[in-house]
């Protein structure tokens, strides 16, 4: 998993998902709104709720991670080019 929602799952999902190696993708993704995601998932899209399945610790945790994988390391680098959005999203 890289990040960029690229990958060959990534092809097939609608909508496409998030890059999460791209800052101007991200800039709105703080801890709360992660976890929150993580929670409720994202409606009309292939993100599920996860609140069901992972407790608030395992929900932290995942957001930790998404964190500081992605969000973090990708501060002071340049949007990476995401083919499967359009310039509206």
């Amino acid at each position: 998993m890289d990040g960029t929602g690229g990958n060959w799952i990534g092809a097939f999902l609608e909508p496409h998902a998030r890059n999460l190696t791209n800052p101007k993708d991200t800039a709105h993704l703080d801890p709360k709104t992660l976890r929150t995601v993580i929670s409720n998932g994202i409606r009309e899209s292939s993100m599920p709720a996860w609140g069901s399945v992972f407790d608030p610790a395992q929900i932290d945790a995942v957001a930790s991670y998404v964190t500081r994988v992605f969000l973090v390391s990708t501060k002071n680098k340049q949007p990476t080019v995401d083919k499967h959005r359009s310039k509206d999203d």
